[in-house]
Parts: C-alpha cells; structure tokens; sequence
C-alpha cells in the first residue's frame, strides 16, 4: 500500500518531501530568532493592526489549496480594504465636498484598473480584460505601444539621472561649485549611456508579445515584428539583465565614492550620512 501511495504522489507531483519538511522547519526557526531583534512594543496604531491581520490571513491562505494560482486576489482585496479605510477614516476628520477626488478614491479607482488591465489567475483568467479590448486591440494596437514606449522612455529619463549623478562622482570639483556646463554634458552622456539598455528592454518586450500575443501588434510595420521575431528571447533578456546589473554596479560604486568625498569633508562622518543617504 505505502509503494502505490508513494507512486500515486509521485505522479501528482515530484516535490521532495523531506526538503519542504527541511525548508518549513529553517523558517520557523527564522521567524523565532527574528523575535529577538525586534525593538520594545510601541502604540497600537490602525496601520500595525491592518499589517498583523495581513500577516494572519496570509499565514492562514498559505495552506489553501492551488492558492499559488489565486494569490494575488488576497492582495487585491487587503489593499482596496486599506485604501477604503484611509478614506472613511480621514472623512472622520475632514469631510470632503466631492469626495470622488479623494486621494484614496482615486488610488481605488486606479488599483481597479490596474486589476482589469491583464486578467491573471485561473478564475479569471479567461474573463474581459482592458489590454485585450478593442481600445487596444487589433488596428488599435499603436494605442498600447504608445504608452509602453512612453514608460520606456519615463525609465529612461529616471535611470539617466542616476547614472549622471554618477558620473559627476568622479570628477573633481573645486570647493563645491558645480559648473552648469558640465551638468549638460553628464546628463547627455548618461542619456547615451542608458538608451541602449532601454532599447533592449523594449525589443524583447515587443518580441516576446509578438510570439505570445501576436494580435496585440497589429499595426506595427510586418518588417520589424519579423525581425523582433528571429532573435533569441533567452540572449536579449540575458543582455537586458546584464545591462541592469552593471548599472547598479556603477552606480553603487559611484554612491560610495561620494559618501567617502563626504566623510573627508565632514572629519569621518562616513557611515551616519552614507546611511542616511541610502535610506532616502
């Protein structure tokens, strides 16, 4: 009997039992000697008490069954349950005429598009979404690619600031007068600098949609989809990873010549104003 048991489970799945056994007893020993860390109680407060029964209910779900397939509806829930708390709750202070245009209305608002966008899970995996409506779809397709290509661009810009940050690390300035030309010309080279990463990103995203979700490139010139069409998903996401990992090395390298400069200046203030810094 056990031998058509062990069979039965292994055909259902071929998890090692004795791993999963091995993992859950290391994280209840994490979970326990983070207790030692934590600082002495503070007030209760409603955000400590929404965080505790988000944690709770989380615990809990976690041995549902097929939970992984539904458990960014959790989620979805404890956040329009806290967005819709912080409106009644600063209603009871201060009473909003139109109400509609409350912070935390419209968060709700916009996390319900978010939720609608792209239908995931296996619930409502098959049910209307806005990606795939006809604002989007078909001879409308430019519609979506204009906006992906607008947050390329809006990463971008916010990447290029860094790196010209960065740059600016390693040349030397006299007694800290930054000179307006040379800001242009670190913004410019940052720019030059990220364009191709950014560019990358945005081939493998049009070439893995134009294999996955070919009717979502409708109105993009045939040449270029053939051509996103032959390269190797694998080799572009690994140089778009490459990329993204050289740049953070750059520019932690660059952070930390800073913070040093500064601890020069400051007479070895080093760690409390690196500290500071990295935590804003």
């Amino acid at each position: 009997m056990k031998v058509v048991q062990g069979k039965m489970s292994s055909t259902a799945s071929n998890y090692d039992v004795s791993r999963l056994i091995l993992g859950t007893i290391l994280a209840c020993i994490s979970v326990a000697l983070s207790f030692f860390t934590l600082p002495s109680l503070a007030a209760v407060t409603p955000a400590g008490i929404a965080l505790t029964l988000i944690l709770v209910f989380y615990s809990i779900l976690m041995f549902a069954s097929s939970y992984v397939e539904e458990e960014h509806n959790f989620w979805y829930w404890a956040t329009s349950g806290w967005f819709f708390y912080l409106f009644i709750s600063q209603s009871r202070k201060e009473w909003y005429k139109k109400f509609i245009f409350h912070p935390a209305i419209m968060l709700l608002v916009i996390h319900r598009v978010v939720r609608r966008w792209n239908q995931t899970g296996q619930k409502f995996a098959g049910a209307d979404d806005i990606v795939h409506s006809g604002v989007f779809h078909g001879s409308n397709s430019i519609v979506l690619w204009t906006l992906v290509g607008a947050t390329y661009m809006d990463l971008t810009g916010r990447i290029s600031k860094h790196v010209a940050r960065s740059i600016a690390a390693f040349e030397p300035r006299s007694r800290g007068v930054e000179d307006p030309d040379e800001i242009d010309a670190n913004r410019f080279m940052s720019t030059v600098a990220v364009l191709p990463l950014s560019a990358t990103a945005f081939v493998f995203k049009l070439a893995f949609t134009a294999k996955d979700a070919p009717e979502l490139t409708h109105g993009i010139n045939q040449g270029l989809i053939d051509w996103v069409g032959d390269l190797n998903l694998v080799g572009v996401a690994q140089m778009v990873f490459l990329g993204i990992l050289l740049s953070a090395i750059w520019i932690t390298i660059a952070e930390w010549r800073t913070a040093a400069k500064r601890q020069e200046r400051g007479g070895g203030k080093f760690p409390q104003q690196y500290h500071r810094r990295s935590t804003n």
